[in-house]
């Protein structure tokens, strides 16, 4: 993963991050760095590192991994590179769930994760929000402050209409002028699979389950599209749900099923209700 700005290269290589002159090149300061399978983005002096680590007391007492669920970690890093020579993490943020993608527009992230909820493994956790519910640990390096919270509201999760399991879809949004934590976070019940950006729109596809005595003959394969509005820099608004036929297979995709789906599937609820529109839409 690489990134550059202003003269100056961002790469991740043998567990670190390096600054390098890209006029030398030469390399002008290393950071190292936990986790696997790094990510960057990078908006002025600040670089936003996404990576993934194995389960471990996110915003929960540590608890055994359930042989359901590898019940993932993803970990967000903010960096100050304004001193290539000299780089410095401000703040880290831990996330319990699965690291799906992250889009950047203008000075905005949007980080999109989804979430196995424990209490499918831990029956004693079904009456808790955090049995159901992605819990998050924001860190800051400078003054040692630590704080643990849901990653979302109760009242800004939504759900379908029609069962689309229980994992817990989470958009955090970051503000990369003010960096960690997220000035806001919107969440649905179900999986997460590709992510589609818009300056406008967020639109997050998923597979439908199909049932394994289902022969392959008859598989003719339903996506499902959740639509977030992205038009706001302080919020990320949940809208819509809807399906096309087939399978996704890369993100080209996701466009066109977008572009099928625009102006014929139904709107989600006002905010603050409940459920959520899951109409079918049918192919042209």
């Amino acid at each position: 993963m690489v990134k550059a700005a202003g003269g100056r290269i961002f790469a991740v290589a043998g567990g670190q991050l390096h600054a390098i002159d890209a006029d030398g090149p030469r390399l002008l300061g290393s950071l190292p760095l936990e986790g696997y399978a790094h990510e960057l983005l990078l908006h002025g002096s600040r670089l936003l590192v996404i990576s993934q680590h194995e389960a471990g007391g996110v915003g929960i007492e540590p608890g055994p991994v359930q042989a359901y669920s590898p019940d993932p970690v993803t970990r967000l890093t903010e960096v100050d590179v304004s001193d290539p020579a000299k780089l410095t993490v401000v703040r880290t943020q831990r996330v319990r769930g699965l690291f799906v993608s992250a889009r950047l527009t203008g000075t905005i992230t949007r980080v999109v994760v989804t979430s196995p909820p424990r209490a499918v493994g831990e029956p004693e956790l079904r009456p808790r929000l955090k049995g159901w519910l992605a819990h998050t640990t924001v860190a800051n390096r400078i003054t040692g402050q630590k704080r643990t919270r849901p990653a979302t509201r109760c009242r800004a999760v939504r759900r379908a209409q029609v069962f689309s399991g229980l994992d817990m879809l989470t958009v955090l949004t970051i503000d990369m002028d003010w960096g960690l934590p997220q000035v806001d976070s919107d969440a649905v019940m179900t999986g997460a699979e590709l992510v589609y950006a818009s300056p406008r729109r967020l639109y997050v596809a998923t597979q439908r389950w199909i049932p394994q005595a289902v022969t392959e003959q008859n598989v003719h394969g339903v996506t499902t599209i959740h639509e977030f509005d992205a038009a706001d820099s302080a919020e990320t608004t949940y809208r819509a749900s809807g399906t096309v036929p087939g399978f996704l297979l890369q993100p080209v995709g996701d466009v066109r099923a977008r572009r099928r789906a625009e102006g014929r599937e139904q709107r989600g609820p006002r905010p603050g209700s409940a459920a959520a529109a899951r109409p079918r839409v049918r192919a042209s």
